[in-house]
């Protein structure tokens, strides 16, 4: 399974299916766990991990979207926050980071310490297409 996958399915898990299974849950509700199911899939796992921490610590409308699901009685995402944590930790990005890196046959890059190279993989949120993308899908 896919580092993004395995994300995903935690979410999924723990959080999204419940709404998007319920009867109960409202119309809105069910809209914004699909455009934030998008927005996730069009980022990579180093992206991913940002963006779950920025839903929870985020804008007005985030905190909004978490009022809502409590309202209605589902889980949040601060409600998984310490097994996402315990899960998703640099180390296990670092393992995505050495499965997808491929180096050139005819180069051998010099090697950088682990804090300069997670600091680099922080920084994969989505390009500005890709956000503007998610933004309109979600409409």
């Amino acid at each position: 399974m896919s580092k993004e996958n395995e994300v995903m399915a935690f979410l999924h898990e723990h959080v999204f299916d419940r709404i998007l299974n319920s009867d109960s849950a409202s119309q809105s509700l069910k809209k914004g766990v699909r455009y934030t199911t998008i927005c996730l899939g069009q980022r990579d796992a180093r992206g991913m991990i940002p963006y779950y921490w920025s839903a929870i610590s985020g804008t007005e409308k985030r905190t909004e979207f978490a009022r809502q699901m409590k309202d209605e009685g589902f889980t949040r995402f601060e409600e998984v926050t310490d097994e996402f944590r315990d899960r998703f930790t640099d180390e296990w990005l670092l393992t995505w980071f050495a499965q997808c890196w491929q180096p050139a046959s005819y180069a051998r890059p010099r090697l950088q310490s682990s804090s300069r190279v997670l600091s680099r993989l922080r920084c994969g949120q989505a390009s500005p297409a890709r956000r503007t993308n998610c933004q309109n899908a979600a409409r």
